[in-house]
């Protein structure tokens, strides 16, 4: 088990990297919202390219940083992607639901999916795709004559 410490670290460093990923999703969702005229009523196309430019960079520093994972695994990228996919679900749930059922102002909306997403995919990421391998521990065997 992880101590205390460890792991209010890694849950630091979660939130520095989430951070910067909310800043990429909003940056590219605001921009493509505001500025591109396709995107103005297709919100939920809009937030899942923006999704998929902060997926890239949240995997490099994750995996690096984070959860300090220095292989080049693609099963773990495969892992993150699809974790990564749950996230999205939710968040669309959740925008949808408190845009077009609860009329809220969509970057507010999206503000709150921070939450959902936060918990979901820390959780994910750290059960299952920078999981470490399971220690084992060997006896000391010791022969005496």
């Amino acid at each position: 088990m992880m101590p205390f410490r460890e792991f209010f670290w890694q849950v630091f460093r979660y939130g520095v990297v989430g951070a910067t990923n909310t800043g990429i999703d909003f940056g590219v969702y605001t921009f493509l919202t505001r500025v591109v005229p396709f995107f103005e009523t297709r919100i939920l196309f809009a937030n899942a390219i923006s999704f998929t430019f902060a997926l890239t960079w949240g995997f490099y520093w994750n995996r690096r940083w984070t959860f300090r994972r220095t292989d080049d695994s693609t099963r773990r990228y495969v892992r993150f992607f699809l974790v990564s996919l749950g996230g999205l679900g939710w968040t669309n749930l959740v925008l949808g639901f408190l845009v077009r059922q609860m009329g809220w102002y969509d970057l507010w909306a999206k503000a709150a999916t921070i939450i959902v997403a936060f918990a979901w995919n820390f959780s994910m990421h750290r059960l299952w795709t920078f999981r470490c391998a399971p220690r084992t521990i060997e006896k000391e065997v010791k022969i005496t004559d």
